[in-house]
């Protein structure tokens, strides 16, 4: 298929009725920022599994109904559930099975767009929409967008970066711990950073956690790869280089990757 005979397909999708999917750009109450969304209130049910037991009037009252309409995007990967709360609820004719959730309703995937239509009293959990569920999530996985728009250029990037493997996860790292050891499934969908797009780091790391950082695994090149990015990043080529040489002479297991370094230091020659 073509991108456009996606496109079409998908369009087609959000607009058949039954498919439960949502075009979270074109929602009616997506329009107006100041619209009080109540629905959530219908959506719980009395129950009682494993000690744990609400009602409908339970959730209307931990629900903060003067919360109006957000934008929000994923920032770690998160189950969306029925109810706020972290609590496993185990299948009851097989309880022993660890990957079924019977309050869980979906996985959000980091990038992933959301409308927030509401929140407990806490602000823990935020009550959200994507395009096939609503539910719960931990609020520690959604940045919250200033506006509409600043929303819509996050979450629909002009030059996609597709995840199109299985997973892909992302380094541990002690110097860019908001992207340490993320995973990154099949489908996620981020803005890709043109070269003449890459923000100028403003914030310096504490010396003492670089140098913490360095002492951690001194035999392994990739350390001093991602400390020379870092120097590089604040403008600091002269120090950003001596620590990409540095890596070159340990071990580099292939070849693709000592070019990768060499082509970084002449660059910044």
């Amino acid at each position: 298929m073509t991108p456009e005979e996606i496109e079409n397909l998908n369009a087609r999708i959000l607009r058949t009725s039954g498919t439960e999917m949502h075009d979270l750009k074109n929602e009616a109450f997506a329009k107006e920022e100041r619209v009080v969304y109540d629905k959530w209130c219908g959506n719980f049910l009395s129950f009682g599994i494993q000690g744990i037991n609400w009602t409908v009037r339970d959730a209307q009252n931990c629900v903060n109904k003067n919360v109006h309409i957000k934008y929000g995007i994923a920032t770690s990967q998160g189950l969306i559930k029925q109810f706020p709360m972290e609590t496993f609820l185990a299948d009851e004719e097989d309880p022993s099975d660890p990957e079924w959730d019977e309050a869980a309703l979906c996985l959000c995937m980091v990038g992933e767009p959301l409308l927030i239509l509401g929140s407990v009293q806490e602000e823990s959990y935020l009550y959200v929409q994507n395009e096939c569920s609503e539910g719960w999530i931990s609020a520690e996985s959604v940045a919250v967008c200033r506006n509409r728009a600043e929303w819509l250029m996050a979450a629909f990037p002009i030059h996609p970066l597709v995840v199109t493997g299985d997973m892909v996860w992302l380094e541990a790292s002690a110097v860019y711990p908001g992207t340490s050891a993320y995973r990154l499934r099949m489908g996620t969908v981020l803005e890709l950073c043109v070269e003449e797009g890459i923000p100028e780091i403003k914030e310096t790391i504490e010396t003492k956690v670089l140098n913490l950082y360095e002492a951690s695994n001194p035999s392994f090149y990739y350390v001093y790869e991602v400390l020379g990015d870092y120097y590089a990043a604040i403008q600091q080529t002269g120090t950003a280089i001596i620590y990409w040489q540095k890596a070159l002479t340990i071990p580099i297991p292939k070849q693709a990757e000592k070019v990768r370094i060499q082509q970084k230091i002449n660059k910044k020659q």
